[in-house]
């Protein structure tokens, strides 16, 4: 195992460097350091205070999600995300993922299956957010300008993936709605599904399956799925609001809703197994602001260089912060998890004790 650990880590990394050099090749890097020494001071440090206040919001958020499932304080939820997060930027495959919800099992009573059900509708909920911008900024008129030739193509292309992952999402939601609902029903199709499993394994997968269901339970909860849809709405906001700042340092001529597109793109760069979406995430940003936007290669360069340091910089820096401070066994716990999730095993997520984080 510890050798397949090694290769994936290799791998992630040399893709990672692959897509760095991919990024860099054929830009003046004395230009591009120019154009990032003189961005202007106050629109920068508005985008990093976008930054800043994103993580406490990803912390309420994910706090107002749990409280059907028998609540969490913000500090523990502000604690597993910023850990969480942490680990995403350094480790591959965004093991971070599975970390932070057994960190903050660890620190709670809550399941650590509902903790992932919860992860897992977190995401749901940023897609379809970024969905909903995503279909603004394309069909509200006057918008976006018209994109003609490669970039009209290209945008094309995205448009259609917004609507299979939009379809995915109200599949997800139409499910979990169901499932949730009429619990008994679905327990027996997943009693008969892992049926063929030894009694042990069997056993397990139905109390995880149980504790997933109740992780879902703001589906259920109106007043729960409106507030989290409202910070969802903020929080996306924010972040498009770093992008947009960035603009104004890099004295840009482009107005917000281009930030949204912007978005999109680094997202879908950070669907790259590489630590904290590196080469991917500057690669996607390079192209969509010189693909759609005209911007020079440099500039968009500088920009995507400073846009992940924005990003990335203070929630890591925070992360790493509090698991320093942490207890020396949880210390050594979490460190254990996030190697684990690394290694892809599922060992953190499925066998680990949440009283050990």
């Amino acid at each position: 195992m510890a050798i397949a650990h090694r290769g994936k880590v290799a791998i992630s990394i040399a893709l990672a460097a692959a897509l760095l050099g991919f990024f860099l090749a054929r830009v003046n890097l004395k230009d591009v350091a120019g154009r990032i020494a003189h961005v202007s001071p106050g629109p920068f440090l508005v985008a990093l205070g976008c930054a800043i206040v994103a993580i406490p919001l990803r912390a309420w958020r994910w706090e107002v999600l749990l409280r059907p499932v028998g609540g969490v304080t913000f500090g523990a939820s502000f604690a597993a995300t910023s850990i969480g997060f942490a680990a995403s930027t350094v480790l591959p495959a965004r093991a971070g993922e599975v970390v932070r919800p057994v960190v903050l099992a660890g620190r709670t009573r809550i399941p650590l299956s509902a903790c992932i059900a919860s992860v897992l509708f977190e995401r749901v909920a940023d897609l379809t957010t970024v969905l909903l911008l995503f279909l603004f900024y394309g069909l509200w008129p006057g918008v976006r300008p018209a994109f003609s030739g490669e970039a009209a193509t290209v945008f094309a292309s995205l448009r259609g993936l917004a609507i299979a992952s939009g379809a995915g999402a109200v599949v997800f939601f139409g499910v979990t709605l169901a499932a949730t609902g009429r619990r008994r029903g679905a327990k027996k199709i997943v009693s008969r599904v892992t049926g063929w499993l030894p009694d042990r394994f069997r056993a397990r997968a139905e109390r995880a399956f149980s504790s997933f269901l109740d992780g879902m339970r703001p589906v259920r909860h109106p007043r729960t799925l409106a507030a989290t849809a409202l910070l969802s709405v903020v929080l996306w906001t924010v972040i498009c609001g770093q992008v947009y700042f960035l603009f104004r340092a890099f004295r840009l001529p482009l107005g917000p809703s281009a930030s949204i597109l912007i978005v999109v793109a680094t997202l879908i760069g950070l669907a790259i197994p590489t630590p904290g979406g590196v080469g991917g995430f500057h690669k996607l940003c390079q192209v969509a602001l010189t693909l759609f936007y005209g911007v020079d290669v440099e500039a968009a360069t500088g920009l995507a260089i400073v846009y992940w340091f924005v990003a990335f910089t203070p929630v890591t820096l925070i992360g790493f912060w509090l698991f320093a401070v942490a207890p020396g066994r949880k210390r050594k716990a979490i460190a254990s998890l996030a190697e684990r999730a690394a290694e892809g095993s599922g060992a953190a997520a499925g066998e680990s004790d949440p009283g050990d984080a």
